[in-house]
Parts: C-alpha cells; structure tokens; sequence
C-alpha cells in the first residue's frame, strides 16, 4: 500500500502545495471559499489548528492574506503536492486499480482512523479506503477526541520527529481530559537510547511498560544495610513554560522563546520568552569579565528562527546595540517583535526587561532588517593540504576576559594555510 501510493503520488509533484493556520475549520473554509477547487482544508489537527491545501499561486495569496490579517500561519516545507483536494481525484482509477489485490481482515487492536474520525474496523481497509485517506480531509482532531473518549490517559506520536504533540494536547484540554502527549524519537536524535527515554517518559506518565521485554529478566536490588546520609540528590525542579494556549497564544519550538502572537492592526508578530542562566546552561557559559552575557550568535539564531514565519529566510541587516547580560539570580523576559515594511523586508527588534520587575522598563539589544530573497549556499572551501594542526588555545580569551564554558568549546583543532585558518569544530 505505502509503495503504490507513494508511486501514485509522485504524478502530482509540482503542482501543489500546503499552509498550515491557527483557524478553526469553519473559520478555513469561510478563508478559502473565493479561491472554489483551487484550495481545500486538507487537515484539522485540532480545534484551531488546520491544513490548506491548493495550488502554489492560491496558497501563495492565501497567505499573504492571512498576514496581512494578523493570522499565524506558515507553508508547510517540503510539500509540493495538494494532497486531500481535488487535485488527488485523477489518481483514483490507478489507485483502485493498483490496491485493488488488498485483502484486509479485521484486527485486535482498536484501530481509530483519521478518515472517517472514528473507531473503525480494519476489514474495511480496502482500495477504496486508501483512496479517501489520500483525497479526502485528514479528520485528525475528530479522531483524536474518539481515543479521549475512550478513555485513553496518554497519547504517544510514533513518528521520526513530534509535530503533532501541541494539537493533541490542545485537544485533550478542550476535551476536559487530562492527558499525557508523547514522543517517541526527535530529528537527529534516534537510536536506542532515545527510544528507551522515551519508554521512561511514558513509565513515569502512568504507561505500563513490560521492562523484562526491554531488558530481560532482573533481580530486584537489596537496599543498603547502613543509615542513610540524608543528602539529598533530586534535581530542583525548574519552572517550565506549561500550556501556553490557555492564554490564547502559540508555542514556540525555539529553545529560547516560549510562544508567539499576531498583534491585531498591525501585522506584527510577537516572541516571548525568558532566560536565566539556571534554565539554560549554554548562555552561563560565555562570559565577559565574569558576567553572563547572551552571545551575538544568539540573536542571529532568533532572527533567524522569527524569519522562518514569515518567509524571510536572508539576513540583511544585523545591529547588536547592547549587550544582553544576565543577571546571577532570577531571569530576563525576552520580546522579539517582527514588524512589516512596505518593500517586502521585516524588521526585527529585541527587547529584555528584569522578570522580577514587570513595571520595569525595556531594553533594546538588537535591531535586524528580513529579505525575502532566496538565501544562497555559500561556497565550500577545500580542506587544506598538508601542514601542521594546533590545537585551540581557550586561555587566551579567557586572559582578556572572555570565558568561554565546556558548551562553547567546539573547536577541536585548527590548520592555517598561508593567510587563512581552518578550524575542526564538533557541532551537535
């Protein structure tokens, strides 16, 4: 099936593509009714959470309107195929024709399908059944709530990498019902290492797990003889940002930023956050003279990152105007706010304010101007030929007083050829 449909799939490559929105589905298909079969919601991952689906220049006007309106939204990358429009329909004949063979029986596992958005008997997973999954919208958030009903206390995303997490959750508050929302593995993180974290991860929410699977048999330990020490080894909780859609906003997967908003009259978007040097060890390790001090490559990465809502992936304009230290106790509240300009670009501005003082006022550490421009690929340089490696030489920043801590030192060896230096760095 996966086979046949992929090779089906690929006749419409080109000729689509899909825009993720925080709208509700009535609020989409309202959205997309001028444009008629041009656009279709193709998904609705959750009570304001949805999938549109068209061709390139409709999607493309779509969401210029949407920003322009205030709405988040963003292209899904990588997808150049309307999947669940009209656009699918041509496939059908070849797609019934080739799954046709399936034979499906009924399984014992409860099978919940985002077809039809319920409980469904898996008998019926037929030619015609692998057709309306690829034409026809992905009821996700029905079938999401049909599991809450059930009575399911975890949700577990089995996939390479968790993008549905923040809809099931959004779900499972709207459905009333606690519930755990799961991983399994992450981009560049696999192997079986994170695969067994994320069986404790689901141990320790309530999952039951049969550990003698895992690791075979194993004899419980004795505990010690002597009196316990009564030294304490737990970890001291740290304050996580929780669920950031109760307050109306959008979580963030930038480690530094926690949500993100659409600033109504004004097209701007909004980035907060909050650092300190307790929850996020790697700004502790660039200090300058004994204080921690955000690094410039910091505020690259946010613009960066803020650039990717937008669509302006090319910085033009980069301006650190004050550094951003951070204070030995207590934390920063960060704002990054996107502004549009009349050519296209974005300008991008960082604030900070003391968390512990909300009246306090605000500090602007660093302006940068968006391109929309298509970003070039720099020019790979050749390995140097022959001559000696140094290894890096940390102590003598940190005799001008720039310490640089474990995180932050990547090098491992440097090579210079004429006028150049090569460096070795381990990024990860």
């Amino acid at each position: 099936v996966v086979a046949r449909r992929s090779q089906a799939w690929s006749e419409l490559r080109g000729w689509g593509a899909m825009l993720a929105a925080s709208l509700s589905p009535e609020e989409a298909g309202e959205r997309i009714a001028p444009w008629g079969d041009a656009l279709a919601v193709a998904a609705v991952n959750a009570p304001r959470s949805v999938a549109v689906s068209g061709s390139p220049e409709a999607v493309e006007e779509l969401e210029a309107e949407l920003t322009a309106q205030g709405v988040m939204s963003r292209r899904v990358p990588e997808v150049d195929v309307a999947g669940h429009s009209p656009q699918v329909e041509v496939l059908r004949e070849r797609l019934l024709a080739d799954l046709g063979p399936v034979s499906p029986r009924a399984g014992v596992i409860p099978f919940y399908s985002t077809v039809t958005g319920g409980l469904f008997d898996t008998g019926g997973l037929d030619a015609h059944y692998w057709y309306r999954n690829l034409r026809e919208r992905v009821r996700f958030h029905e079938g999401t709530r049909a599991v809450l009903e059930a009575g399911a206390a975890a949700l577990v995303e089995t996939a390479p990498h968790p993008v549905l997490a923040s809809a099931l959750r959004e779900t499972a508050e709207e459905h009333g019902r606690p519930s755990a929302a799961l991983a399994t593995l992450a981009r560049r993180d696999g192997g079986p290492r994170r695969f067994l974290s994320a069986l404790a991860d689901a141990h320790v929410h309530g999952v039951a797990v049969d550990w003698e699977r895992v690791f075979g048999r194993r004899e419980p330990v004795d505990l010690p003889t002597y009196p316990f020490q009564r030294r304490r080894f737990w970890l001291q909780a740290r304050q996580g940002p929780g669920d950031v859609s109760a307050a109306g906003l959008v979580a963030e997967t930038h480690p530094l930023l926690t949500a993100g908003t659409a600033l109504p009259d004004s097209a701007q978007l909004l980035f907060t956050g909050r650092l300190s040097a307790e929850t996020h060890a790697l700004l502790d390790d660039h200090r300058v003279r004994g204080t921690a001090v955000a690094p410039p490559e910091l505020f690259l990465d946010l613009v960066l990152h803020v650039g990717g809502h937008v669509q302006c992936d090319v910085v033009e304009e980069l301006t650190v105007e004050r550094p951003m230290a951070l204070p030995d106790t207590g934390a920063l509240v960060l704002h990054v706010l996107v502004s549009p300009e009349e050519d296209g670009h974005r300008t991008v501005r960082m604030y900070s304010r003391s968390a512990e003082s909300p009246s306090g006022g605000w500090t602007q550490h660093a302006r940068a101007v968006l391109t929309p421009e298509e970003p070039t690929a720099p020019a790979v340089a050749d390995h140097p030929a022959g001559g000696s490696s140094e290894p890096p030489d940390y102590a003598g920043p940190a005799r001008n007083g720039l310490g640089l801590g474990p995180a932050l030192q990547t090098l491992s060896r440097s090579w210079r050829s004429g006028a150049e230096v090569h460096a070795e760095a381990a990024v990860g």
